[in-house]
Order: structure tokens, then sequence, then C-alpha cells
């Protein structure tokens, strides 16, 4: 399904009408410009660099450090008004936009910090993994980078596994925002909301 209009459609729990098809015009007028400072006939790297500098410089998207824990931070329409997220709404920017610039890339649910990964034709049939943090305004991560990210956020209880940066399944994306809010919701003892958050996540997780 279209995990891009699925993840807006959870802003409507903060109480506002949101419009799918009015975020995604947003996301393309990005990836116009992503198109434009690349250049045609772009090389992997150049557009790539190109993302990163219409996201992440000349937009400003960048991680809410200040104020992680609300809700708004998983709210694709708030992200987009204020340019502030949490990674994984962070990465749903990256990845819409980058797809609309032919630069398709997917969700990597690593533990404790949502990343995205896209992959580079070397030409040999084994495509190179580039790792990006778009909550650290798209910083390149290598494997020492991702283990020491893992031991940062869980002090070495963790090893670095392939499983870490598999490409996560849409569902798994829209359970693991729902989760957030529903952590959100339950430090907060606010039952109403907590119990639209539920409701969702029985749809996509009935059991």
């Amino acid at each position: 399904f279209d995990l891009f209009r699925a993840a807006a459609i959870i802003g409507r729990l903060g109480g506002d009408e949101v419009d799918p098809d009015d975020l995604r015009a947003i996301a393309l007028g990005h990836a116009d410009a992503v198109r434009a400072v690349a250049g045609p006939g772009a090389a992997f790297e150049e557009r790539l660099d190109a993302l990163m500098q219409v996201l992440f410089v000349d937009v400003g998207f960048r991680g809410n450090h200040k104020s992680y824990h609300e809700p708004g931070n998983s709210y694709l329409h708030r992200v987009f008004q204020t340019k502030r997220g949490i990674p994984i709404s962070l990465a749903l920017v990256t990845l819409e936009v980058a797809r609309l610039a032919g630069l398709p890339g997917y969700g990597i649910a690593f533990p404790g910090h949502f990343l995205v990964g896209f992959e580079k034709d070397m030409g040999d049939g084994v495509p190179q993994l580039v790792v990006i943090d778009p909550f650290h305004r798209g910083r390149i991560l290598g494997p020492r980078d991702l283990g020491g990210l893992l031991n940062q956020l869980f002090g070495g209880k963790i090893s670095l596994s392939p499983q870490h940066i598999a490409p996560a399944a849409p569902a798994d994306v829209l359970v693991r925002m729902l989760a957030n809010l529903r952590g959100i919701f339950q430090r907060r003892r606010d039952t109403r909301m907590l119990i639209r958050v539920l409701n969702r996540l029985l749809i996509l997780r009935p059991d």
C-alpha cells in the first residue's frame, strides 16, 4: 500500500484535517528542486548529494532534539510545517521526496533509531548499501558508525547484524509510528488519545 499516504493519515489523530495529496504536492516540489540541483543525467552520488542539499540545507529538515516526545513529531503535516521531527517521520519525508526525484530507497527499522537506505548499482550485480540518518541532517553512516550508534543506544548489549539494516515492511513502519505515539500518550496518561492509537494498531496487528 501507499506508505506515505497511510503515514500522513496518522496525523488526523491530532484533530487536524490532513489531505495526503497536499503533502505529496509539497514533497513533489522538493523533488523538483532535487532534480534541478542534480541536473540531467546525474549519477547516483550527484542525486544523493542533491537530495541532502535540498532537504537538510535549503529546506532545513532536522531532528527535534528539544521536544522529541511531542506527538506532532509523528504527524507528517506538522513535520512539513515545522521542518522538525523524529527519525521515523523524517525518514518518511526523505523517502517520498527521494522516490519522486527518481532515487528510490527504503526504510530501515534500526533498533532505537529509524534510518533510510539507498542501493547504489556497482555494475557487478551486488548493490552497495548507503545508509543515511535524516534525524541528523542526512549524515551517512558506515558500518563503524552503525555499530557505534548501537553501542550508544544499548550500551554494547546488541551487536550489528544484517537484520538491523534490512528493508522495513510498510505495515511494520506504521506499527512503529503508532507504537511511538502509544508510549507518548501512556506517559501523559491521556486515555482518550491512547485508545485512538490502540484502535489503529489493532487494524494493523489484530493479534
